[in-house]
């Protein structure tokens, strides 16, 4: 038994390598239209390609320092709220600070 063990874990292994193989540009294509959705829906104000980027149940956490105090600040940020913030402008707002 301990041998058909040592035979049949090296094969459903390699198994899972070739299938995870033959999956690869696929995803890849997944990710990258992903990330390009949050990131130019950021920047331009698209709600719409934000809200695609985006897992429903996103839990966004950030810590900013007040430049004013210099304490330090926890925000929270759900997934609907960063997409109504994108839809409000908030990437194009901070892309003109950038500048």
């Amino acid at each position: 038994m301990e041998k058909m063990t040592l035979l049949i874990t090296p094969v459903l292994f390699l198994n899972a390598i070739a299938f995870a193989q033959t999956n690869a540009p696929v995803e890849s294509e997944a990710i990258t239209k992903t990330a390009l959705d949050y990131i130019e829906g950021w920047y331009t104000g698209d709600a719409t390609r934000m809200e695609h980027a985006l897992h429903p149940e996103l839990a966004k956490r950030m810590i900013s320092t007040d430049p004013k105090t210099g304490r330090s600040q926890f925000n929270h940020m759900g997934a609907m709220a960063l997409v109504q913030h994108t839809r409000d402008g908030g990437g194009k707002r901070r892309r003109q600070i950038d500048n």
